[in-house]
This record gives C-alpha cells, structure tokens and sequence, in this order.
C-alpha cells in the first residue's frame, strides 16, 4: 500500500510529465519561442500571454488559435502541493468567427481570468501555493516553436 507522501509524488511526477509531452521536450527545432505567459501585476489571477510571429510577411489567425479567446487553444492543469490536480471548468466553447492580423515580426497579447477556467482557485489559494503549468500549440503561420509549455507558481493568498 502507498503511503500518502508516495501517492502525491506519484501524481506531481505524472502531471510532469504530462506537461513535458505536451511541450514537446526534446525537440530539434530551432529556439523560437513565440508565447510568453506571466501573471498580470495588475489583475489578480489572471495570466497575460503574448504570442509573437517570427514571419517576414503578415499573418492572419483564427481566433479559435488565441488562448484567451478559446478555452481549448491552451492546456492548463493547476495542481495543490500534495499532487491533486484543481477542477477544471471549460463551459461551451463558443468564439466568436473572426480572424486577427498581424505584421511581419508583430504581437498580441490578451487576458485569461483564471477564477473563470478554474473553479475553487480562490479557495484552494488560501490553504496552499498552487502550481499552474501550461502548454500551447502555436499556429503554424506564426512560425515559432510548435510546442511551448512552462510553469507558474500562484502563492497562497490571506
């Protein structure tokens, strides 16, 4: 029988490597990370992502490829210090039909609310820190790396 500390790690390890899968760890392709994801220093629990092109002409996406437009564009798996994963909410997913442009080399950036995707952060955040870790597929017009993934600690609130 698995003790409790030996259960926790087991599904801290899985996640991990979960979360390496779907980065693509391992790849050869050159360095060219076109997504940055950080905690908003102006919202509370919301993450800022900025995705950048490395093309030599205009792009134009889909906004169904924009993580804070769609839910399903970026995988993110919030998990407590003793390895439970958080509920995850994901309502139906309607976007609105558009596309977006972007010039050569350019950016944008928007907003994910994460008390929105995540039920219960809020709670969870005053017993423990919550370890947050994502992972996103870039459009292949954006020409950066295909996969990215990365982690981010949410401390614990008072």
């Amino acid at each position: 029988m698995l003790s409790k500390t030996s259960l926790a790690t087991k599904r801290v390890a899985i996640c991990f490597a979960l979360f390496l899968a779907a980065a693509g760890s391992g790849r050869s392709e050159p360095d060219r990370n076109g997504v940055q994801v950080e905690l908003s220093t102006k919202k509370p629990l919301v993450l800022h992502v900025t995705l950048r092109s490395f093309s030599d002409s205009p792009v134009t996406l889909y906004n169904i490829h924009l993580p804070w437009i769609s839910r399903y564009a970026m995988v993110l798996v919030p998990v407590q210090p003793d390895g439970q994963c958080l509920p995850k909410y994901y309502p139906p997913d309607d976007p609105p039909l558009g596309r977006v442009s972007l010039k050569p080399h350019g950016s944008l950036s928007g907003d994910i609310d994460l008390r929105q995707v995540l039920p219960g952060l809020e709670v969870a955040l005053k017993k423990s820190d919550i370890h947050l870790f994502w992972a996103y597929e870039s459009p292949q017009e954006l020409q950066s790396t295909r996969r990215s993934g990365g982690w981010i600690l949410l401390p614990r609130t008072k």
